[in-house]
């Protein structure tokens, strides 16, 4: 009887010990199983991420060479835009110049008869010449002449130089024009410098001057 439980025994720590093993078997493949699988992850994600870096360098060059060609761009506009605008101060030049050479050419001609004639009415006629060639160039600029004697003082359009008392001019209105001032439509390009009346009597500062 005791033979008989001893071989029982050792046949089921046999089993035991066969089934421990399986079991440590089973264990040793699930972790390399797993462990490939984590390899296999990994490898796809690495892939992945280079696909990723190369994506985004691709990206990165194609944005840097559009930024080349927008940099260059606006730099052949610039050359483009700061070649016209020369080009328009010259014409602008130009077209303001040409009018006023023959008034030139009649000055010279003017000095030379003067100096070789005696004659005044013959150089008054050609100063009066010259003046009219003056003021038709003026025109064709559209400069116009600022008359102002007898109109109200206008700080926009007048500079006072004095004041006068009158005892016919009203306070206020200009008597006389030292030089007349000028505009091109709205713009004034320089104002009048007058003579304004005080009425009959000057502002109080005036007398001691």
């Amino acid at each position: 009887m005791t033979k008989h439980s001893g071989n029982n025994h050792d046949k089921n720590h046999a089993h035991a010990n066969h089934e421990h093993k399986a079991d440590h078997k089973n264990h040793n493949d699930e972790a390399a199983a797993e462990q490939v699988n984590a390899e296999l992850v990994t490898e796809d994600r690495t892939a992945e991420l280079e696909a990723k870096i190369k994506e985004l360098e691709a990206a990165l060059l194609a944005s840097n060479d559009k930024y080349i060609r927008n940099v260059a761009e606006f730099d052949n506009y610039r050359k483009r835009v700061s070649k016209d605008i020369a080009a328009a101060r010259n014409n602008a030049v130009s077209d303001s110049l040409f009018p006023f050479l023959q008034v030139y050419d009649h000055f010279k001609m003017a000095v030379m008869a003067a100096e070789k004639s005696t004659d005044m009415n013959m150089i008054i006629q050609g100063l009066k010449m010259i003046q009219s060639n003056f003021s038709r160039a003026m025109e064709e600029l559209g400069v116009q002449e600022i008359n102002t004697v007898g109109q109200k003082f206008d700080h926009n359009q007048h500079d006072a130089v004095g004041m006068e008392v009158s005892a016919t001019v009203p306070e206020g209105v200009i008597i006389s024009q030292m030089t007349c001032g000028y505009k091109m439509g709205d713009r004034l390009l320089r104002p009048a410098r007058v003579i304004v009346s005080s009425g009959k009597n000057l502002p109080v500062g005036e007398e001691a001057k």
